[in-house]
C-alpha cells in the first residue's frame, strides 16, 4: 500500500483513494510493531506487557477494519474509477492488492483471536 499510496495521482479526483491507502500503509507499519509487543509479552508471560500492547494494537485493528472497508468504497466510487482511468496500473494493482488484503484479514482475525486465547485467556 505504502507504494501505491505514493504512485496514486495527485488530483482531486484521487483524494478519498490517496487517504485510503495513506492510512492502510500506516496502519500496517503500526500494527506489525504492536503485534511484535504483544508477541514479546505473551512468549515472557508479562500479562502487563502483553495487554498493554493487546489494546494499543486494539486500535490498530479497528484502523485496520475500517481501512479494510474504506478501500473498497473510494476504489469504486466514481471518483474512484476515475482516478484509476488516470493511472490504470495503480488502478489495477489497488484491486489485485486488495483481494489479498481482504482474504487475509479474515486470516489476521483469527490468528488475533487465537493469540489472545493461547497467550492471556488459557
Amino acid at each position: 500500500y505504502y507504494d501505491i499510496w505514493g504512485q496514486t495521482p495527485h488530483d482531486s479526483k484521487c483524494q478519498s483513494t490517496r487517504d485510503a491507502v495513506a492510512m492502510m500503509s500506516v496502519t500496517c507499519f503500526c500494527v506489525a510493531f504492536l503485534c511484535v509487543g504483544m508477541a514479546f509479552g505473551g512468549y515472557t508471560d508479562d500479562q502487563f506487557v502483553f495487554a498493554l500492547y493487546w489494546f494499543a494494537h486494539l486500535a490498530g485493528g479497528a484502523a485496520y477494519t475500517i481501512c479494510t472497508i474504506t478501500i473498497p468504497i473510494a476504489r469504486y466510487s466514481s471518483k474512484g474509477k476515475d482516478c484509476a482511468a488516470l493511472a490504470p496500473l495503480t488502478g489495477d494493482r489497488i484491486e489485485i492488492i486488495y483481494i489479498l488484503h481482504a482474504l487475509l484479514y479474515f486470516v489476521y482475525v483469527g490468528g488475533m483471536l487465537s493469540i489472545t486465547y493461547f497467550s492471556f485467556i488459557k
